[in-house]
């Protein structure tokens, strides 16, 4: 009765009452309740106990004077009033008994002038509404200067709206929303449904699954996530460490060997097998040259050139058993044969091609002295360079 609203707006004060005596109201216990149930509502409103969760809305009595920014006050004029005077109505409830902090409001000058829709409830959320100290019924003031004044129709006064919002140091600040981790029906199959959600038991009828659902489901993708980085680490190659010694050792014996070696001065040689293939990159090795194949425990020498070569190595060093791995005109094949009986310059093939040969010693070198044989032989067979 304190809010002055006309018999059109009583409607929305049954609402209104009815929502208030929830929030307001202790929850009360039946004489024939278990102990349980009782210690349950012991404490709680109705609200609590039928949404269980406290009520977090404003609590302003029905048709108090409130201040609220419009839905899309984002797109008024640049300079024009972005806060209106309203007249509180109550609270939006949603399915469930949820209440999501959306207030109802209607607009003063609308009601003031008894424009067309004016009794259309405008919803505003908690961050744009602002609850006055003391709270001030126009419609009510202006329904009783009627009356003592013996005047036919209730004049409101005009109360022109405001460019910000009054009592910006008691307005509450943005909350800032926490997204949930999504409960899809391929998560539920491989993480298992969460026991007591109603969501994962029904998940094909679309119910709404509990926040402990979302917090174990965003909690296990954390876990799965850290798991794989985890791998992916150990996956990584390690970088390798060069042992300082066996260069120093390499680049000794190399020294000792090219001051044996004189320097000829000649004229290049033109030859069919020296020329590059159009479109083909450059080798990065022009010549033949040897090397230890550590995996077959085997002398190898790479055939870069199209053309033979002798064995450098002494007969009793290594076996009889040679083995060619040779490629011409695309096709490669494997040719393995006794050198110590049959001569060691014996043809594979009459067309030009290019392998690798396989020598194995008898007396398997370290990896250093490996290395530096072969470094110590490829230095002498390489042509002299103008």
């Amino acid at each position: 009765m304190n809010a002055g609203l006309p018999h059109e707006f009583w409607s929305r004060s049954i609402e209104y009452f009815c929502v208030a005596h929830a929030i307001t109201t202790p929850c009360p216990a039946h004489p024939k309740e278990t102990p349980e149930a009782k210690k349950l509502k012991e404490g709680k409103t109705c609200f609590e106990v039928a949404s269980g969760e406290p009520f977090t809305g404003y609590k302003i009595p029905y048709g108090a004077l409130v201040w609220y920014k419009p839905p899309k006050h984002r797109e008024l004029p640049a300079f024009d009033p972005r806060t209106y005077p309203g007249i509180f109505c109550g609270w939006r409830i949603d399915n469930g008994y949820k209440f999501r902090g959306v207030h109802l409001v209607l607009d003063y000058e609308a009601v003031r002038a008894n424009k067309q829709g004016c009794e259309k409830l405008i919803q505003v959320y908690t961050s744009e509404l602002v609850m006055p100290e003391v709270f001030i019924f126009p419609l009510e003031e202006a329904t009783n200067a009627q009356l003592s004044l013996f005047r036919s129709e209730a004049d409101l006064p005009k109360i022109e709206p405001r460019d910000a919002l009054p009592l910006d140091e008691n307005a509450p600040g943005p909350v800032k929303r926490i997204r949930k981790a999504y409960v899809t029906l391929e998560r539920c199959i491989r993480f298992g449904k969460t026991i007591g959600c109603k969501g994962c038991e029904r998940i094909a009828e679309g119910v709404r699954h509990t926040d402990e659902c979302h917090a174990r489901i965003g909690r296990l993708l954390e876990e799965e996530k850290i798991a794989k980085e985890a791998e992916s680490k150990k996956e990584e190659k390690p970088v390798e460490i060069v042992d300082t010694s066996m260069h120093v050792a390499l680049k000794e014996a190399v020294k000792s060997k090219l001051k044996n070696i004189p320097i000829v001065e000649a004229e290049p040689r033109e030859s069919k097998h020296l020329a590059p293939r159009a479109g083909k990159a450059k080798p990065e090795n022009e010549n033949d040259f040897w090397a230890y194949d550590d995996q077959k425990g085997a002398w190898k020498r790479v055939h870069v050139r199209p053309v033979g070569n002798d064995c450098p190595f002494e007969v009793n060093e290594v076996s009889s058993k040679r083995e060619t791995i040779w490629s011409c005109r695309g096709k490669t094949s494997t040719f393995g044969d006794d050198w110590q009986e049959m001569s060691p310059n014996r043809r594979i093939s009459s067309k030009s091609w290019t392998g690798v040969t396989y020598f194995y010693p008898l007396e398997k070198p370290t990896n250093v002295k490996a290395r530096i044989i072969a470094m110590t032989c490829n230095v002498q067979t390489e042509p002299p360079r103008v």
